[in-house]
C-alpha cells in the first residue's frame, strides 16, 4: 500500500507566509528592527546587506542591527510564494526605512525573505536580502513599468 503525502493547501500556506511577513514589519516598526530579525529569523540565518559581508546567526544580526542606522524600518510584500511539499517560501517586496534624525530623507528600497517551515510549523526567515531603490512606488516589468 502507498502512502502519499498530504495535500498541502497551497492557497492557505501563501497566505499564512503573506501574513507571518506582514507581522514582522509590524514587529519591526513597534519593537525595532533588530527585535524583529531576532524574533522572526531562524537561528542560523543569513542577511545580506549592499556593501557589506554576509551576517550569519541571529544573534551576530541583532547585534549588527543595533549598532546600525537607528529609525523605523518597515516594509510591505508585494508577492509569496511557497513551494509544492509547503515548506519552504519566500516573500518580496518594498521596504522604506525612516532615520530617527527627523532631518534626513526616507529610504526606500526592496527586499526578499526566504521562510523555511520550522518543525513546529511556525514560518522563519533563513535567507534575507535587501538593496535601496529610489522609489517604492513604481517597478519595470516586460512592458515597462507598472
Amino acid at each position: 500500500m502507498k502512502h502519499s503525502a498530504p495535500k498541502i493547501n497551497l492557497e492557505a500556506e501563501r497566505q499564512a507566509l503573506l501574513d507571518r511577513d506582514n507581522a514582522f514589519s509590524e514587529t519591526s516598526q513597534a519593537k525595532g528592527a533588530a527585535q524583529a530579525f531576532y524574533e522572526f529569523m531562524a537561528a542560523d540565518a543569513t542577511l545580506l546587506q549592499t556593501g557589506e559581508p554576509p551576517i550569519k546567526g541571529i544573534e551576530t544580526i541583532k547585534v549588527r542591527l543595533t549598532a546600525g542606522p537607528q529609525g523605523t524600518l518597515t516594509w510591505k510584500p508585494s508577492e509569496v510564494e511557497v513551494s509544492a511539499a509547503g515548506d519552504l517560501g519566500y516573500t518580496w517586496g518594498t521596504y522604506e526605512f525612516r532615520s530617527k534624525n527627523s532631518e534626513r530623507k526616507p529610504t526606500y528600497g526592496k527586499y526578499v525573505n526566504v521562510w523555511k517551515k520550522q518543525g513546529d510549523g511556525t514560518w522563519k526567515v533563513v535567507l534575507t536580502a535587501s538593496n535601496a531603490s529610489p522609489d517604492t512606488g513604481t517597478r519595470r516589468s516586460e512592458s515597462g513599468t507598472e
